[in-house]
């Protein structure tokens, strides 16, 4: 049975059909190129050579358009995404799945994504457009939490934060360095997992600084020299210094002089 066109007196031919999609199609060319609000109904109708009485067996206004590009993205959306949970995946590979997909979204979609902020439907349209593209994922997390995979935090903080990691990362970016996507979803997936806290890969520098100053649990020896080249070893001061805890006055005028004196080359500092 075929489509009801708009007046609904009779049900759309296949050609019919072709000439709706084909409206659809070069709408959605139109609002990447020139925006929403700058694309009119005779910009669409030259596009797809047609007159603006055939556009409207079809559509009612340009609105409509934009609903059912929204609806037709989002329904493209939601095929792919009832994939997500892989029975019989690691997590780590279930988690790059769900990155890949919601990264690829945004790529295909991004000029889409920038025409849900200009539209006057915005306050409407684009907070169901996104709890939508939520709502999967919003569920993933919740079932890997109590599946013990992840920490159970709140799964909707989670889902919108993805969402903006991959829309952000979907941009072309002037100054953005080049990577694969499939780099790109790894770097993701690796942040979701490990966070930006844990053990760095790389040496870290070894720089002394006044609260920087490692553990000490023995005494501070000195060496002196005079004009007369003559020497003398002493001990300038005795220390605890321990992991965590907060430096006293004391301990910070004592370091200050001997940071003073070793400047001057004045002192043989050994710990």
């Amino acid at each position: 049975m075929g489509i009801k066109s708009l007046s609904g007196r009779r049900p759309l031919t296949s050609k019919g059909m072709t000439t709706r999609a084909a409206i659809l199609d070069r709408a959605h060319q139109a609002f990447k190129e020139t925006g929403y609000f700058r694309t009119s109904i005779s910009e669409i109708t030259r596009r797809c050579k047609i007159s603006a009485g055939n556009f409207y067996q079809y559509f009612k206004n340009k609105e409509q358009v934009f609903l059912e590009l929204n609806d037709l993205i989002l329904s493209r959306f939601m095929t792919r995404a009832e994939h997500l949970s892989s029975d019989g995946m690691p997590f780590e590979e279930r988690l790059e799945k769900a990155v890949q997909l919601l990264y690829e979204h945004g790529c295909e979609n991004f000029a889409f994504h920038r025409i849900l902020g200009e539209s006057e439907l915005t306050d409407r349209v684009t907070s169901a457009y996104y709890e939508t593209i939520a709502r999967p994922y919003r569920d993933f997390f919740r079932r890997e939490a109590q599946a013990g995979n992840i920490h159970p935090f709140d799964p909707n903080m989670i889902a919108y934060g993805l969402i903006g990691i991959c829309s952000f990362h979907s941009m072309e970016w002037k100054d953005k360095k080049k990577t694969s996507p499939r780099d790109v979803v790894g770097l993701i997936t690796d942040l979701i997992l490990h966070g930006i806290n844990g053990p760095a890969p790389w040496k870290k520098p070894l720089e002394r600084t006044l609260l920087s100053i490692p553990s000490l649990r023995a005494k501070l020896r000195v060496k002196a020299s005079n004009c007369n080249g003559q020497s003398s070893i002493g001990w300038l001061f005795t220390s605890r210094f321990t992991p965590g805890r907060q430096f006293r006055e004391n301990d910070v005028r004592t370091v200050l002089i001997a940071d003073k004196m070793l400047a001057k080359g004045e002192w043989n500092l050994i710990w």
